[in-house]
């Protein structure tokens, strides 16, 4: 995703054009992104968690595992989608956000759900929203922005192989 989505967007003169300079071969994975909150967060779905953020967004805090990252820029598109400006705190990889997020330290971030899934079944951080099209597969009982009524709010995380602009098209389909 951020090799080929997003650092095209991230940097005035990119390096490479992933549109043109690239053949995509085969979508390995998507996964869901999921906002979750820390458990004693006043918000058990969305509307009541923007609501509050709304309210509460000078005091509010948010982490990522760094600034750029997936995460980051779905938390990012999900505040702006709602209109509200709150404390990015960025972090040397998604463990130690996911630390001081189940510490109470930051109120919310956006991770992909896997690296949410034991925290969110173990009580120890909330489900909020799945940033999807779709529920996830591995956390069904949590429902989607959309779902909730929040349109246009959707950050797959994926992987993905390419080759060099200019592979044959027989490599391309026996790799695929």
């Amino acid at each position: 995703t951020g090799n080929f989505a997003q650092n095209q967007t991230l940097y005035k003169k990119p390096l490479y054009n992933s549109a043109t300079d690239f053949v995509p071969v085969a979508l390995i994975t998507e996964q869901a992104i999921v906002l979750v909150a820390r458990k004693d967060f006043p918000a058990n779905n969305l509307q009541e968690f923007v609501a509050y953020l709304k309210a509460n967004q000078t005091k509010m805090q948010y982490g990522s595992p760094g600034a750029g990252a997936a995460p980051h820029l779905a938390c990012a598109l999900f505040n702006a989608a709602i209109g509200v400006n709150v404390t990015h705190v960025p972090y040397r990889g998604g463990a130690l956000a996911m630390q001081d997020l189940v510490a109470g330290r930051i109120d919310y971030q956006c991770p992909i759900n896997t690296a949410a899934i034991s925290q969110i079944k173990s009580g120890s951080i909330k489900a909020i929203a799945v940033f999807s099209r779709e529920r996830s597969s591995s956390l069904p009982a949590v429902a989607t922005a959309r779902e909730q009524g929040l349109e246009n709010v959707e950050a797959p995380y994926w992987s993905a192989i390419f080759l060099p602009r200019g592979a044959s098209t027989a490599i391309v389909q026996k790799l695929n």
